[in-house]
């Protein structure tokens, strides 16, 4: 069985952990074949699909998908030349709302998602063919050598945004009527932290007068897109307000930020910047607890950045949700704090900067659990898996129909 995994340029780091994921299809009995694609030259790509004929292409968040023009109605590549189109979302598929619109009549078109919420707006916009892939390192991470001296005590991976940006400049491409909902929604979130923004707007919207519920119902309605990136952009203005929230009172405990910071910093607290993504995993290998606060596009699980942490052996101290101990143990493998409870957060945090032995065990445990349920090889057979399952139906229902049309 032959595929194509599709490299396009200007992919974020998480693309790289899918490539070397695909990598290890070859283990588990299938022919993969690396295709950079020019954007300037499609026609290229849709001949070397000609000349391959390939069972299945993946891609990483849609980058590879491409349309034609078929008796005056819009294709998909895969369904016009009768393959499998596989994208691997290692990111909110909303973020790439514009190539997902095109999609939604594909018959062969797979969605791999890294975070079951996001099912709920894929289903929203008529897909159905979606699969849940678990987040995961590349195995070359744990190779990293681990030091047991750490000189950064509390390490907070940034941005630091001021929230009153997000919502001026939301409210220069929003339309005046519509960004009373975009406040409430975010506040909503803020204080309900598990709730997506799909289900925030639908459950806010009625607690408005008719005349904002009216009018922001016709604009929805007029603007598709133009909605997709409201609710990106409630989800930018919650992040901020949920990491703002928590740096605001962490006042006189040393705290290293890890990226920029749009806001004032209290007493102990400093900038750190990194180049590279190698220069991301020195300083979480240097770190003895990464305080995470969970971006609004991460609604449930996990995501990555919490298992790179736990790979370079830091103590990931991170928001809690109900789905979490699905991946790894509350207090065991991971520590965890309730979002809105400060006394509680200040008390966990000063504890383990007290006991740091125990800091140091939970890092162990969770970097183990990391290399016996996060890699690439792991993730490799699965998607191999489900791959040769659809193979095999396909091969069962070709052979079916030639039996019918035989008889």
């Amino acid at each position: 069985m032959k595929g194509i995994f599709v490299r396009t340029p200007g992919l974020s780091y998480n693309a790289h952990y899918v490539e070397r994921m695909a990598q290890k299809l070859n283990q588990f009995g299938i022919e993969l074949i690396f295709y950079d694609i020019d954007y300037n030259n499609i026609d290229a790509y849709v001949n070397f699909l000609q000349e391959q004929r390939p069972f299945f292409v993946m891609d990483v968040n849609g980058s590879a998908l491409v349309y034609g023009e078929s008796n005056g109605n819009r294709v998909s590549l895969c369904d016009a030349f009768g393959f499998l189109h596989i994208s691997v979302f290692t990111e909110d598929p909303m973020l790439y709302y514009p190539a997902l619109f095109n999609g939604r009549e594909s018959r062969n078109f797979i969605q791999m998602i890294t975070d079951m919420k996001h099912a709920d707006f894929l289903r929203s916009i008529g897909y159905q063919n979606i699969y849940f892939l678990a987040p995961f390192v590349s195995e070359d991470l744990l190779q990293r050598p681990i030091s047991q001296e750490k000189d950064i005590k509390v390490l907070f991976p940034g941005p630091i945004v001021d929230p009153n940006i997000i919502i001026q400049e939301s409210a220069k491409i929003f339309p005046e009527e519509v960004m009373p909902v975009f406040v409430e929604v975010g506040e909503f979130m803020r204080r309900n932290p598990e709730v997506d923004v799909i289900f925030a707007v639908e459950y806010m919207l009625p607690f408005f007068n008719y005349e904002i519920q009216e009018k922001f119902l016709k604009w929805r309605n007029e603007s598709p897109e133009a909605y997709i990136n409201f609710l990106v952009n409630v989800g930018l203005y919650n992040t901020a307000r949920k990491r703002l929230f928590v740096i605001s009172f962490l006042e006189g405990i040393e705290i290293k930020i890890l990226g920029d910071s749009q806001v004032p910093l209290k007493e102990g607290q400093e900038v750190i910047t990194a180049e590279t993504q190698e220069d991301v995993l020195n300083i979480y290998a240097n770190s003895m607890i990464t305080f995470l606060s969970f971006p609004s596009i991460v609604p449930s699980g996990i995501g990555f950045t919490p298992i790179e942490v736990m790979s370079q052996g830091s103590c990931a101290f991170i928001d809690y949700r109900a789905s979490l101990p699905g991946f790894f143990m509350p207090d065991q493998e991971i520590v965890v704090y309730t979002p809105l409870d400060r006394l509680e957060i200040e008390e966990k945090l000063l504890f383990f900067l007290e006991n740091e032995d125990q800091a140091m065990e939970i890092a162990k445990n969770g970097r183990s659990k990391v290399e016996s349920s996060f890699t690439e090889t792991q993730r490799a057979q699965f998607v191999a898996d489900i791959i040769k399952q659809i193979y095999e139906q396909s091969i069962s229902s070709t052979m079916d129909t030639q039996q019918e049309t035989s008889n």
